[in-house]
């Protein structure tokens, strides 16, 4: 995804993944908690309706959490949430995510249900703690592959003429892997 016809693509290929892994009738509100999807949550957003007439609203926190350290201040909640939205939470698997979303709308008396977290690539890198609270609340991790799945199509493949991931690339991989996958 180096230019805007491939973000455009890769939005197109996330709809349809939406569509048929979390049923578009199972969510009313997509929330986007980086900045840096921001981008792509939107076209998301655009291709649900122009693909398949699924009108959402969309909305994003109003800073990351690199800003908040350096600059201080408020969470700004952005976008039309509302009470009783269940929500979708795209491109971030983080606690925090969800923690900030839920106390968020607390503050305002918005009662909401996040339904689940889209990724693109799953680390699988929840910890035991993050896996109860998922557990416990229902939220599901909805995704395009596993990182498992990832390496090990990429592996030895040849990509314009480039191995990405060879013998070295694979066996750090899956080190890291032993020492901190939690899926």
């Amino acid at each position: 995804m180096s230019d805007g016809l491939g973000a455009y693509k890769m939005a197109g290929i996330c709809a349809k993944a939406i569509k048929t892994i979390v049923g578009l009738n199972n969510f009313d509100y997509i929330h986007i908690p980086d900045c840096k999807a921001i981008p792509l949550g939107s076209l998301i957003e655009y291709k649900l309706l122009t693909l398949y007439g699924a009108n959402k609203r969309c909305g994003y926190s109003g800073y990351s959490r690199k800003e908040e350290e350096t600059h201080g201040g408020e969470e700004m909640l952005m976008g039309d949430i509302r009470d009783k939205d269940r929500v979708l939470i795209i491109g971030e698997t983080e606690i925090r995510a969800v923690k900030e979303l839920l106390e968020e709308t607390q503050k305002k008396d918005i009662g909401i249900s996040i339904i689940g977290i889209f990724v693109l690539v799953h680390r699988e890198e929840l910890s035991r703690e993050n896996q109860k609270t998922f557990k416990k609340n229902d939220i599901r991790v909805f995704h395009l592959v596993t990182i498992r799945q990832a390496i090990s199509y990429l592996y030895e493949r040849k990509i314009n003429g480039h191995i990405y991931v060879g013998d070295e690339e694979a066996d750090s991989f899956w080190r890291y892997f032993e020492q901190y996958g939690r899926v």
